[in-house]
């Protein structure tokens, strides 16, 4: 039997936000014993440090070495920048705006997306989420799935977010130059707009060993 590289172990799961990423992403990764990637803590980290040093967030040079000067891990599901939990500071609806913006940036996504990549590669296979990671964190993940609920749902969900907001964030990774959100090549798509949690990890646990070789 062929072994199955770090890449090909992993699911690739991709979605505007309030699709429901995030909790199927870690319940998922709890069924299959693989690490769990939120791509977006990392940008949320980033936008933290920009905008606690007061780095310009339009400027990919300076966000990129602001975040070098520090260390970011990702233990469980908790975030750690420099050894100090901040898992909850960068759900700040500040926070998350920056991330939104310095995510635009080409030169932010280059060496974020290789952070991603070695902690995927590092846990020997992940179940990661976010908006690019179909067609650039992990393109050759043997599972790819494109979660998507109405526009509804998905404000009821983000309850702290306003809905004007949440639709600007969209447009905002859809338009973007660099690594704009969009369904991956033969990704499955799957509307958790009415499909209860069980459910719907059930199903793309069966469709991850649908995929995997071996």
């Amino acid at each position: 039997m062929a072994e199955i590289d770090w890449e090909e172990r992993s699911v690739a799961i991709d979605g505007q936000a309030g699709t429901g990423k995030s909790t199927l992403s870690r319940m998922l990764g709890e069924r299959l014993g693989l690490a769990h990637l939120d791509t977006g803590a990392t940008y949320r980290v980033a936008a933290m440090i920009a905008i606690s040093e007061m780095v310009d967030l339009a400027d990919g040079d300076a966000i990129v070495d602001a975040f070098s000067r520090h260390t970011v891990r990702l233990e469980g599901e908790s975030v750690m920048l420099d050894g100090s939990d901040v898992t909850g500071e960068i759900r700040h609806p500040a926070i998350s705006d920056g991330a939104s913006r310095v995510a635009t940036l080409e030169r932010v996504r280059r060496v974020l997306v290789d952070w991603q990549r070695d902690f995927v590669k590092t846990h020997g296979g992940a179940v990661a989420e976010g908006r690019d990671i179909g067609n650039v964190v992990l393109p050759r993940a043997k599972l790819k799935i494109f979660l998507k609920a109405d526009d509804e749902v998905r404000g009821n969900r983000r309850g702290e977010t306003p809905r004007a907001e949440l639709i600007e964030r969209d447009w905002r990774d859809s338009n973007r130059a660099a690594d704009p959100l969009a369904m991956a090549d033969g990704a499955f798509v799957i509307d958790t707009s009415d499909r209860n949690i069980a459910e719907l990890v059930s199903e793309m646990q069966g469709l991850y060993y649908l995929s995997i070789p071996g």
